[in-house]
């Protein structure tokens, strides 16, 4: 299998990095390919290229590294800016150029194709492949930070993939509910857990939350303008009486950056490595997930919901419809009032159902279980 991510395998890990990894315990062969090396944004000591390991910035000419059995990593090349046109098709020449010398050199000749990036369509003309999985996330088109060029783009490139693609599965029903009239197998393919992380106990605390006051509402997950609603976190702040801790790679814009920074007992954590994150939820009172209620957030279905589950901490959310499914076991709030109450009432121990309920329903929603399904319907593709 040639699995396209739009982000690297180190670091956070979000649904690819957990899915490869069960694939290659099942014996799949599993080229991880991350977002493509930009060469401009590295020579203008980018951030983002700074963070990747320097073993992965020659990847343009090494093979595939190693990263664990049956799984290999590998970066594409990405000389230009996308625009003009003319600029962009040389990406994406290299891009697959890339991508079919890794597969000669791990002897791959037909695999499946799963693509998560909408703008790697092109792969599916370029790489000789079996089948073509199309694994889609989220909803870009409706985050408002998008420029409107950008989201056009995204729209153009999803049209190209959603015909190209073989099977689709969808992380939402909404994304679900969007797809399944643009094709003849969409498949409703929810996040998971590995349980056994979060159910160990004895973990050691953190030294950054050795001044965080307690109790503690905690968050974890990518902190973005367009995910977290800054008014409720505010609005959580100024009722006082709970910490709230966010622990996550920063994508916040400057201005809201400095507004969480100034409100009283807010604490942000960088991001951690994924073995990390089950020493910072054992430590929170109360897990919690302020986002926005938007077209965008609607179409999530948060890896971290699953996570909160398996930690067995009671769980307060906005009333997201991607995460209707788990409404028994989350306290969905109303409004701002009710929101704050709510992590005040599960914090005193008014928890809307027991630990072990939220263990439980956490088991059902494995990484393992997901990975058994997702090739069982990649199988009768192939058939």
């Amino acid at each position: 299998m040639i699995l396209v991510a739009r982000d690297t395998w180190g670091g956070v890990w979000r649904r690819r990095q957990f899915l490869a990894e069960q694939f290659a315990a099942r014996g799949v062969r599993v080229l991880f390919v991350e977002a493509p090396m930009s060469w401009p944004r590295l020579m203008a000591g980018s951030p983002g290229m700074a963070s990747r390991p320097r073993d992965r910035r020659l990847q343009v000419v090494a093979p595939p590294i190693k990263a664990r059995d049956n799984l290999w990593v590998t970066a594409p090349p990405k000389p230009l800016p996308n625009h003009p046109e003319p600029f962009a098709k040389v990406n994406r020449a290299l891009f697959a150029a890339h991508v079919r010398r890794c597969a000669r050199v791990l002897d791959m000749k037909r695999p499946v194709l799963w693509i998560n990036p909408e703008y790697a369509w092109f792969l599916t003309e370029d790489v000789a492949h079996a089948a073509a999985v199309y694994d889609i996330t989220d909803d870009w088109t409706h985050a408002a930070s998008l420029p409107e060029r950008e989201a056009r783009e995204i729209r153009d490139n999803d049209r190209r993939m959603t015909a190209a693609a073989d099977i689709i599965f969808t992380v939402s029903h909404d994304l679900f509910h969007k797809k399944v009239n643009a094709h003849t197998t969409v498949v409703y393919m929810p996040n998971g857990v590995n349980p056994d992380m979060y159910e160990a106990s004895g973990a050691p605390v953190p030294r950054e939350l050795d001044a965080v006051p307690r109790p503690v509402a905690g968050y974890t997950g990518t902190l973005h303008a367009d995910r977290l609603d800054a008014d409720l976190i505010e609005h959580v702040s100024q009722q006082g009486g709970v910490s709230q801790v966010f622990v996550g790679p920063d994508l916040l814009d400057a201005a809201t950056r400095r507004r969480l920074h100034g409100l009283k007992r807010v604490f942000l954590v960088p991001a951690q490595p994924v073995e990390r994150l089950p020493h910072f939820t054992s430590q929170f009172d109360v897990c919690h997930i302020p986002h926005l209620c938007s077209e965008f957030t609607h179409s999530l279905d948060p890896i971290k919901a699953y996570e909160y589950l398996a930690t067995g901490r009671p769980i307060v959310s906005v009333p997201l419809r991607g995460l209707a499914h788990l409404e028994p076991f989350i306290d969905m709030a109303e409004d701002y009032g009710d929101y704050a109450d709510l992590l005040e009432r599960n914090i005193r121990g008014m928890e809307k159902c027991s630990a072990e309920h939220r263990r439980a329903e956490a088991r059902r929603h494995s990484w393992s279980a997901r990975a058994d399904s997702i090739l069982e319907r990649i199988r009768d593709i192939l058939s």
